[in-house]
């Protein structure tokens, strides 16, 4: 594989989803919603930090996961990555520009809540922890984008990514009070996130685990890439 062609396509469909972005106003409604929420309860005394904190874990679920599922769809549906295969876009140069665009926003949004929660509630947020956001956001990417090439239209995104995003979380959530469900949920990189913030440290185990989630769901988005690359 050509890095060089690579990276250039990866940045000119960057270039090509930032765009679109400026111009869908639901785009940035789905990326505010949880910070503006987020200072809003953290006005309200009878919050504990653990209700706080699950505002920033669903900020790293949901928005990418819809926000891509949704983009991925409508681009299946009009044919462009069709002919992005035509000229000879691959799976791993799609799926990074669209997450580089998609990503850094969802990125600094949860960065912003963050920042505010460390002085909110005084506690220390480091680059670990920073870097757990991070991979979390990715994965929920990566699970959105398999969404959008699996969905016939736009419509089916919402039936599908409403569902798995709040699934993701609710075991997670649930993970925290039942040591049965957290035995399995632990191995989920939402419910990783959650726990970092929880101890507010991040384990060697959990980074190879969470590391090993965007592994594996990249290469579920290729496979599945793959197989529909004839119907666009």
């Amino acid at each position: 594989m050509n890095i060089s062609k690579s990276i250039r396509t990866c940045l000119a469909l960057f270039g090509k989803q930032k765009i679109e972005m400026m111009r869908n106003k639901k785009t940035w409604i789905l990326f505010l919603v949880f910070p503006i929420t987020l200072v809003v309860m953290s006005l309200m005394e009878d919050n504990a930090p653990t209700s706080l904190i699950l505002f920033v874990v669903m900020a790293s679920v949901m928005p990418p996961m819809i926000g891509i599922a949704s983009q991925v769809a409508e681009e299946r549906e009009k044919g462009i990555i069709r002919g992005l295969i035509y000229i000879g876009v691959n799976s791993f140069e799609y799926l990074g520009g669209m997450m580089l665009c998609i990503g850094l926003s969802s990125y600094i949004c949860v960065c912003a809540m963050c920042m505010y929660l460390e002085n909110k509630l005084s506690i220390s947020m480091d680059g670990q922890i920073m870097i757990i956001c991070l991979l979390a956001i990715v994965c929920s990417m990566i699970i959105g984008a398999i969404i959008g090439v699996l969905a016939k239209n736009q419509i089916a995104v919402s039936a599908m990514t409403v569902p798995v995003s709040l699934g993701v979380l609710f075991v997670s959530i649930v993970g925290i009070s039942k040591k049965e469900i957290h035995s399995i949920s632990k191995y989920l990189f939402s419910q990783i996130i959650l726990d970092t913030f929880e101890k507010n440290a991040v384990s060697t185990s959990e980074m190879i685990i969470i590391i090993s989630n965007v592994f594996i769901l990249f290469l579920c988005f290729v496979f599945i890439y793959r197989k529909r690359r004839n119907e666009g």
